[in-house]
């Protein structure tokens, strides 16, 4: 195994020397490196380095910086939950390589739909008399959201939060253009709606994969018809997913359910791929109750049982497990732990990273965090694939 233990000088020229190689992947005078974006003909900077290939490498503008999202901030506000929002984001990405390579294209955060149309389009449509009483037209009837008539199960707030990637890509061997977009479409469920009684009363009304399903498909129907009269985006491909929130105050992040893609010009959705992913809490009762997570539950607790008989300040193991079409993708393990000195955390380690190996097989791939009531106290990684985990060890 890869083991590592490192100072505070340690770590501070560690961090200098990236600093430094950072600057050389991204410089722009590398004549590869420069690219002309159109139609503003600025110079952009694509790093040399990329995570793996599972991620995209970013187009970044070299006078004016990384570019961030004109709806920047936008969906912290409305999604339920911090593992939502990293879900969402970064499963985005994961949906949109079918449509987009990694390797021929690139990302660049969403600077099509703004702050304010996003929050019209995430409104309640109004009904005729209050267009009335509003004094609007038709056509600035902009919500998506189904008329509030006071009654949850009546009209419930499926949508929550549209979310534009950008994906461009290289023309004529040295220009930037945009090749493609994708929108992740967050539905609630349950869906919530606000009680007419009061501002604060909020009642919830159940919504399961088929109503989600079916809503998610008519919003998205909308979105590709507004999308299309949007300048720059009348003839790119277009992806819209459909993202299945997590109820509030659950542990577990929401999941994707249905994915579409749209060519260049099309103006109508034919088809959609439904997306079977689900995330799984070790041990649970949900995890127990499935046939197809209960034998990976069983190996948790297997892995779980030896580490408690191992360390008398035991505060518990906690897995989350991510699933795809029934299968087992990652194993995310924390375990809090309460140490009297850095020995002990060296030795435990070392047993955890151990056990990891025995138990679980190398094409699953497993992330351990070990913490204390200090912070993290050790680091223990192995990708499905990798024979060895990399070991760290806070210092």
């Amino acid at each position: 195994m890869k083991f590592l233990n490192l100072n505070k000088h340690s770590l501070l020229k560690i961090a200098c020397v990236l600093v430094l190689l950072s600057l050389v992947g991204c410089s722009p005078l590398k004549e590869g490196n420069k690219q002309t974006i159109d139609p503003n003909t600025k110079v952009v900077t694509i790093p040399d380095y990329r995570i793996s290939g599972d991620y995209y490498r970013s187009a970044l503008d070299t006078q004016e910086g990384f570019k961030s999202s004109v709806a920047r901030g936008l969906v912290v506000t409305n999604l339920n939950s911090r593992t939502d929002l990293d879900e969402f984001e970064l499963g985005l990405m994961r949906v949109s390589q079918s449509a987009f390579p990694t390797d021929k294209y690139y990302f660049r955060e969403g600077q099509y739909l703004d702050r304010k149309t996003i929050s019209s389009w995430l409104a309640r449509k109004y009904s005729p008399e209050q267009l009335v009483e509003k004094k609007l037209k038709d056509t600035q009837n902009f919500g998506l959201n189904p008329i509030n008539t006071g009654d949850p199960k009546a009209s419930p707030e499926y949508l929550a939060h549209i979310l534009e990637q950008d994906y461009m890509v290289i023309e004529d061997g040295n220009t930037l253009k945009l090749g493609g977009i994708t929108i992740g479409l967050a539905l609630n469920s349950p869906a919530y709606i606000q009680g007419a009684a009061s501002s604060t009363d909020i009642a919830e009304t159940a919504s399961d994969r088929t109503v989600l399903l079916s809503e998610g498909k008519l919003i998205a129907d909308e979105v590709l018809t507004r999308l299309r009269q949007v300048e720059g985006l009348e003839n790119v491909p277009i992806t819209i997913a459909l993202f299945k929130q997590s109820p509030l105050g659950s542990v577990i992040p929401g999941n994707f359910i249905a994915v579409t893609n749209v060519n260049a010009g099309g103006n109508s959705i034919t088809d959609w791929q439904e997306v079977h992913e689900q995330f799984y809490i070790f041990p649970s009762k949900s995890a127990s109750e499935n046939a197809n997570t209960l034998d990976d539950q069983n190996l948790f607790n297997e892995f779980k049982k030896n580490i408690e008989n191992f360390f008398p300040n035991f505060n518990g193991v906690i897995g989350r497990a991510s699933y795809s079409n029934d299968k087992l993708q990652e194993l995310m393990i924390t375990i809090p732990m309460q140490f009297y000195g850095k020995t002990e955390v060296i030795s435990f380690t070392q047993y955890v990273t151990s056990q990891l190996i025995n138990f679980f097989p190398e094409t699953m791939s497993v992330h351990i965090s070990i913490t204390s009531s200090n912070g993290p106290e050790a680091l223990i990684v192995r990708n499905a694939g990798d024979t060895q985990p990399f070991v760290y060890v806070y210092h």
